[in-house]
């Protein structure tokens, strides 16, 4: 009998961790994507610019696609510079409502068609029939000194699936304010997969510019409510045992 008392404590303790475990594990999700703040890159500090490999962990394969990353306060100041042409090419934006939903640098893409360039990014450690929730901010501007209404949306790829924002209008020289997006895939393959932001815009001639920040990828986990359950049937389990302990 000397010995069932601390075989009894660890066992609280034992479930306890257990429950505490699972709980925790219910409210802390891993972000997939690497650098979806756009904070990392071999730009110096405040000199926004064209990218095709500079930000980190994200690609852009057209040289010649005007892709770029605005340091907080330059899109309507300073610019970024356009290093395709000869001689470089300065765009600024008409309007940015900043900081974005996530602060800091975002992303700018012109999404004229004839400008059309997807920017992308590989996901790993992806599970086959696993959801996975994908959110977002974006925002539509237009460059300075362009007239006529503008509209935008967001193409989103990941894998073989594709999804879409709304197609919104932007009137000339506006700015439609900053977005929350998210949506659910289910990749029907596991392992690695191709994650492509492509900003689909009209007309052509009238640079519509579609924004993006704070780019996250999370596995939908079970609802805490779900393991809050598993640990009151662990402890009626434990109390169960208990019982019959005592009554021996």
């Amino acid at each position: 009998m000397g010995e069932q008392a601390p075989v009894r404590k660890w066992s609280v303790i034992s479930l306890s961790a257990m429950a505490l475990s699972m709980l925790a594990a219910s409210v802390q999700a891993v972000n997939l994507v690497s650098n979806g703040s756009f904070e990392q890159s071999s730009f110096t500090p405040a000199n926004s610019s064209q990218f095709t490999t500079q930000v980190t962990d994200w690609d852009n394969a057209d040289p010649f696609g005007r892709v770029y990353l605005f340091f907080p306060n330059t899109a309507t100041t300073s610019g970024a510079v356009y290093t395709a042409s000869n001689p470089f090419y300065t765009l600024v934006l008409n309007q940015v409502g900043e900081p974005s939903c996530d602060g800091g640098n975002f992303v700018g893409i012109d999404s004229d068609p004839t400008f059309q360039t997807p920017i992308t990014q590989m996901i790993g450690g992806l599970q086959a029939g696993q959801k996975y929730t994908l959110s977002f901010c974006w925002a539509l501007s237009q460059e300075r000194n362009v007239l006529g209404p503008t509209t935008d949306q967001w193409q989103v790829t990941l894998g073989s699936e594709t999804q879409s924002t709304a197609v919104v209008a932007n009137p000339s020289q506006g700015f439609t304010g900053w977005f929350a997006e998210s949506f659910t895939y289910t990749p029907a393959v596991g392992g690695n997969q191709l994650l492509s932001f492509l900003a689909v815009g009209s007309p052509a001639g009238i640079p519509p510019f579609a924004l993006l920040d704070g780019v996250r990828l999370e596995k939908v986990l079970a609802e805490p409510g779900s393991y809050v359950l598993v640990a009151v049937a662990l402890l009626g389990l434990l109390l169960a045992h208990k019982r019959r302990s005592e009554r021996a």
